[in-house]
């Protein structure tokens, strides 16, 4: 059971797409609807936090740092109050066990197109502009 913050002036992008790298497109693709993921595939893409809010990738905005952490320690603790939290927290993760085959496969996939040669010049192209 997930909750998450996040402060109004925050964005969401993945820089690395524009060098073939999709470090985190595997774990923020399964919380965001599946045509809506796609959008992270644009290296120019950036989500606002406003947007975040509207897809559902965080379910609180703050104003600033200090009311974000306050927003997000009342919210562990809510989460902690709840009766079989245990529970519900291993019949999740027993779900996730049933996609997991799947997910090794992508992540497989991902990690040889990684080796690619495109991948690669991408990245070095990358290390020169630094």
């Amino acid at each position: 059971m997930d909750y998450a913050v996040a402060v109004k002036s925050a964005y969401f992008s993945l820089p690395g797409i524009r060098y073939g790298l999709m470090t985190a497109t595997p774990v923020v693709a399964p919380l965001v609807l599946g045509l809506r993921s796609r959008s992270f595939l644009d290296w120019e893409f950036k989500l606002s936090a406003e947007e975040a809010l509207e897809w559902g990738l965080v379910q609180r905005l703050a104003d600033g740092e200090r009311e974000g952490m306050e927003l997000a320690l009342g919210a562990a603790r809510k989460i902690g109050e709840v009766p079989n939290f245990k529970a519900i927290k291993r019949h999740s993760k027993g779900f996730l066990r049933l996609v997991e085959k799947e997910w090794e496969d992508f992540e497989r996939s991902v990690a040889e197109a990684a080796l690619s040669r495109e991948v690669k010049s991408r990245i070095e192209l990358f290390l020169k502009r630094r």
